[in-house]
């Protein structure tokens, strides 16, 4: 990490102001040309606050961390992989409810082929992604979380094998291998989840920030919630007896609760996927050094 410039013992300090695009560290104004002993004019926050918040951030981004994009790439990969699974099952629910004729042995539809694909490409990317960035992410994830994350990655990716397999047997399928099946999809992306805000909440000063304050960057508990109880209401549909053309009153009750705790986890996990994008974005940025954020206002570069 390089030594702060001393900028109160500066005899510029009068003269000198930002030259390039600097972010106000609380609300995010544009502070270029301002005066770096003034305030910021939307927060009335210090602009060398936010000129030396910026440069320590690059550098212990840029300089602490091997391969802070790779770090990044990986942890958007995650929940954009858990995030397409959550919508497919979401479509699934929405299906049966709306088809009587649909069972839990799935719709078997093209959209469902189709999402499928999609989730074990990205699933497969999240493989390839983890590897590259194992190395970069040993400040965040102890051996036994990265490899647990691995694997779950590597479920995900074979999912969709399980799932034709599954619906080509449907007749002769028992029961349990269906309640196996969504087991080890749910522990995947119950891995998927806590791995990712693990990261986001250990990178760079937005994690900081927000774990001075005692918070999360987002709370694990409703998706973790939601999707313990679509588990839950999918291994009950799964053990009883239904009547494809006629479910009972129970049987709807309990489609309808999967599709509430399924929609729940589906905005979870784009939300996460958005949070994963705002928190890893100073990792895209190059370096900034202190003569790149500003200059005299007598200097060339200034006019």
């Amino acid at each position: 990490m390089l030594p702060r410039k001393d900028l109160s013992s500066s005899p510029e300090r009068s003269r000198t102001c930002v030259t390039a695009n600097l972010p106000c560290s609380r609300c995010r104004y544009d502070l270029q040309g301002q005066s770096i002993d003034s305030r910021c004019p939307e927060c009335g926050l210090l602009v060398e606050t936010s000129l030396h918040a910026s440069i320590d951030l690059e550098t212990i981004q840029g300089e602490g961390l091997p391969g802070p994009r790779r770090i990044a790439i990986a942890t958007i990969a995650l929940p954009l992989t858990a995030s397409i699974w959550a919508i497919e099952s979401t479509l699934i629910w929405g299906t049966m409810i709306t088809s009587p004729l649909s069972t839990m042995t799935g719709p078997g539809s093209f959209t469902h082929l189709l999402l499928n694909l999609i989730a074990a490409m990205l699933a497969v990317g999240c493989i390839i992604a983890a590897t590259v960035a194992q190395r970069a992410w040993r400040p965040f994830l102890d051996r036994l979380r990265f490899w647990t994350l691995y694997a779950s990655c590597v479920v995900l990716a074979a999912s969709p094998l399980l799932f034709v397999i599954a619906e080509q047997s449907s007749p002769s399928l028992s029961p349990s291998w269906w309640l196996l099946i969504a087991m080890i999809r749910t522990a995947a992306l119950f891995a998927l989840i806590l791995a990712t805000t693990h990261v986001l909440a250990r990178i760079g000063r937005r994690g900081l920030a927000y774990r001075s304050a005692g918070m999360a960057i987002q709370s694990t508990s409703p998706l973790l919630i939601g999707l313990g109880v679509e588990f839950l209401t999918q291994a009950v549909l799964v053990m009883m007896p239904l009547d494809p053309m006629a479910p009972s009153g129970l049987a709807s009750v309990l489609m309808m609760l999967g599709l509430a705790s399924s929609v729940l986890v589906s905005l979870g996990m784009v939300y996460l996927f958005f949070n994963a994008i705002w928190g890893t974005l100073p990792l895209f940025r190059r370096l900034h050094r202190y003569s790149d954020l500003v200059a005299s206002s007598d200097s060339p570069q200034d006019s």
